[in-house]
């Protein structure tokens, strides 16, 4: 729990810098980031074996014991499921989000029968959350401003979409390795040249693959799965805009504006304000 100095209120997240294997407790959602060496253990009666990078979501309904470890390193970001449900709206007031859980599918990972516990990362993605955990740990301790609770929701929505999508069941191929870029590059700029440079295909056949598979074009999906992350930083934060716009990889706010309101049929503010209902920092 962590001490909120800006609003005198406690907020039920922590970050563990260093994580104790051995003695690890599990009465909280945890994110835990193994960025060296590797492990087994049974988690859940069920032996697992772990070797850096990898991310393992635990959640209260877990059991986890230690069998073996070679020099683990690894951070945890911990926090209650409660920890999504309101944004700020004023110094005395918070908006209860009508969703809420994240993206409707925080359940996915905490159901008791869950099987979104481990993965592994590929290099590139392993550099992205990498930084997004920095990022989470050094505004838990510092609180930079007002708005730290607000970036630290930021990023982990941003994290668990990423897990969330990578869950799948996975079959390499040449729309994996196009949706995995995606999920590790959407915040940048991206063409359609640089999605069949990583599928190795021709631009016929790359759409072809993907209509196969999700029912519409690469650059069509890209554009649905960045307006989905804006879904969630609208609803769980108290981002600008701009900012919203930025992190979902669109250069200007108009034409993200334009494009969330061509896909969802209203505008972000209004999306926005439908998600939530006005209460009282108690």
């Amino acid at each position: 729990m962590q001490h909120d100095r800006y609003k005198e209120r406690d907020v039920q997240i922590d970050f563990k810098p260093h994580v104790d294997f051995q003695n690890m407790t599990t009465n909280c959602l945890q994110l835990i980031f193994i960025t060296n060496g590797s492990l087994t253990a049974n988690l859940n009666q069920r032996p697992v074996s772990l070797k850096a990078p990898v991310i393992l979501f635990l959640t209260p309904h877990d059991t986890w014991e230690l069998t073996d470890s070679r020099q683990p390193a690894a951070q945890a970001f911990q926090f209650q499921s409660d920890f999504l449900k309101t944004v700020p709206y004023s110094k005395y007031q918070e908006y209860h989000i009508k969703t809420p859980e994240l993206m409707n599918g925080l359940s996915r990972f905490t159901a008791k029968e869950s099987r979104l516990k481990i993965f592994h990362l590929q290099r590139a993605l392993f550099e992205k959350l990498h930084q997004f955990f920095f990022i989470l740990g050094t505004e838990v301790f510092a609180q930079s401003d007002h708005l730290w609770v607000c970036r630290i929701k930021k990023y982990l929505i941003q994290i668990l979409k990423v897990l969330e999508d990578l869950n799948r069941e996975h079959v390499t191929s040449s729309v994996d390795n196009v949706l995995d870029y995606i999920y590790t590059n959407y915040d940048t700029k991206i063409t359609l040249a640089d999605l069949v440079n990583v599928a190795h295909l021709n631009r016929v056949s790359l759409n072809r693959q993907f209509n196969e598979r999700v029912n519409m074009t690469a650059m069509t999906y890209l554009a649905h799965y960045r307006l989905a992350v804006a879904d969630q930083l609208l609803i769980h934060t108290g981002m600008s805009l701009a900012d919203i716009a930025a992190a979902v990889g669109y250069d200007y706010e108009t034409y993200f504006i334009k494009q969330f309101q061509k896909q969802r049929g209203v505008s972000p503010t209004a999306f926005r304000l439908n998600s939530r209902e006005l209460a009282t920092i108690i």
